[in-house]
């Protein structure tokens, strides 16, 4: 069972913020999103997460961690022309680990 007390929550608070923000500033020109990181391969969380990372890479239906620059690559589409219709969204970067909103 995961430990989700805390980040549940916290993500349905920032879904909503996300989402009202986005009608606020629309009108500018303004687009809001989310990008939601998975399980990431730094320097960090391998540090942390090595005694688990067998379980944790089971859990991840790709089967790895993201890489640094994948993350970025989402932001940097969400910030480019090519995304200007796409606001209001929580993108979650995790190579289908996250079941739920």
């Amino acid at each position: 069972m995961q430990n989700n007390v805390i980040s549940g929550p916290l993500r349905a608070g920032i879904s909503n913020f996300v989402k009202s923000l986005a009608i606020e500033v629309a009108a500018d020109g303004v687009t809001v999103n989310a990008v939601l990181p998975g399980w990431t391969g730094t320097a960090r969380v391998k540090e942390i997460a090595s005694a688990k990372m067998a379980s944790v890479l089971e859990q991840i239906p790709i089967s790895r961690l993201a890489t640094p620059k994948e993350i970025g690559d989402v932001v940097a589409f969400l910030s480019s022309k090519p995304a200007s219709y796409l606001t209001g969204q929580a993108i979650a970067v995790d190579g289908g680990f996250l079941r739920g909103v």
